[in-house]
């Protein structure tokens, strides 16, 4: 049986992904009040142990933090990990290896202590699994990245982003 699920209390830390791009199983027992994100909703299907099983991706937070969503769009391929540095000054705010299962990957950051201030965002998409940014003879970089700099004008809302392929 599927319903749509509009409200939803679980324990998750704040800001982090519930699912990723296969199912995932989430406890129905209620800890933390959370809100969704906007024009996000979960579909579920209930288990035998009366557990919610979500099918689609989705974020929360608690009603008392907000978060930005950092949008990774058109990727050019779909493989490998997304290696994403955020940070301000010498303060690291996100350090994440993700795995790219479609060309938009999208994480959640609490970027509430940053509103105002310059952001540093540095990421690549590795090909090889070699953990590291790859170059060419001439030094160009032979895999997708990113480096920019973003003012952050409200601790909520989505930045989004794409890679360069030089």
């Amino acid at each position: 049986m599927k319903r749509l699920i509009s409200t939803l209390a679980i324990a998750v830390t704040i800001c982090s992904p519930l699912v990723s791009a296969s199912p995932s199983t989430i406890p129905s027992e209620a800890d933390v009040p959370l809100t969704f994100g906007k024009g996000l909703t979960l579909i579920s299907s209930e288990t035998e142990d009366d557990s919610l099983v979500a099918e689609s991706e989705i974020y929360v937070t608690s009603n008392d933090t907000a978060c930005a969503i950092l949008r990774f769009e058109e990727l050019p391929f779909i493989e490998g990990k997304l290696y994403i540095s955020v940070t301000c000054g010498d303060n690291n705010i996100l350090l994440s290896a993700t795995d790219v299962e479609s060309e938009t990957v999208t994480l959640p950051i609490n970027l509430s202590d940053y509103v105002g201030k310059e952001i540093d965002i540095k990421a690549f998409q590795d090909l090889d699994d070699n953990r590291k940014l790859d170059f060419d003879s001439y030094g160009r970089p032979t895999e997708p990245c990113l480096q920019t700099k973003v003012t952050v004008e409200s601790k909520e809302g989505i930045i989004p982003l794409n890679l360069i392929q030089y």
